[in-house]
C-alpha cells in the first residue's frame, strides 16, 4: 500500500485463495479491504483485512449474491454513503445493503449488451462533492485526495 506520492506505508502477503473485491475494495471508513475467495464462491462471501497487517478484521455485514452460475466474476464497484456496496456481475449491478436478508437488482443491461462498466463519480457521488475517494491519505486517515 502506498500513498499518493509512492512512498510504501505497508506490506503484507495476500491470504492464499484471497483477491481484492473490486476498484471499491476499500471498506467505507477507509480503515479495511475487502477480499473475496478466488476462484469466486457462487454466493460470493466478502472477508475483510486490515491493510496495514493483512490480518482479518470485521467490516459491514452484506447479504451474500444469490445465483446459480460462477461464469461471471463479481466486482466491488463502491460504497454508498449509506454503506450500502454497489457489486457489478456480468451485465448486472446489484445492491448489498448492510443488514439486508438479500440483494436488490439495480441495472440489468438488454440482453444485446455484453459489457458496462460504471462510472467513479456514478459510484462514489459524496466523494465527487468533496474531491475524495474512500482509502488511506499519506497521514494514514481514511481517505486519500
Amino acid at each position: 500500500m502506498t500513498d499518493p506520492t509512492g512512498r510504501a506505508l505497508a506490506t503484507f502477503p495476500a491470504p492464499a485463495g484471497l483477491v481484492l473485491a473490486g476498484k471499491g475494495a476499500w471498506t467505507p471508513d477507509g480503515r479495511g479491504l475487502a477480499v473475496v475467495p478466488t476462484p469466486p464462491d457462487h454466493d460470493w462471501p466478502m472477508r475483510y483485512l486490515d491493510p496495514a497487517t493483512g490480518a482479518a478484521r470485521s467490516g459491514p455485514v452484506l447479504p451474500r449474491i444469490t445465483t446459480t452460475t460462477t461464469e461471471q466474476r463479481a466486482t466491488l464497484l463502491g460504497w454508498q454513503p449509506d454503506g450500502t456496496a454497489l457489486v457489478q456481475r456480468g451485465t448486472m449491478i446489484l445492491a448489498l445493503a448492510p443488514g439486508a436478508s438479500s440483494q436488490r437488482t439495480v441495472l440489468t443491461a438488454p440482453p444485446e449488451v455484453s459489457t458496462i462498466d460504471v462510472a467513479a463519480d456514478v459510484i462514489f457521488p459524496v466523494a465527487r462533492a468533496t474531491r475524495t475517494r474512500p482509502g488511506p491519505s499519506a497521514h494514514g486517515s481514511g481517505s486519500a485526495q
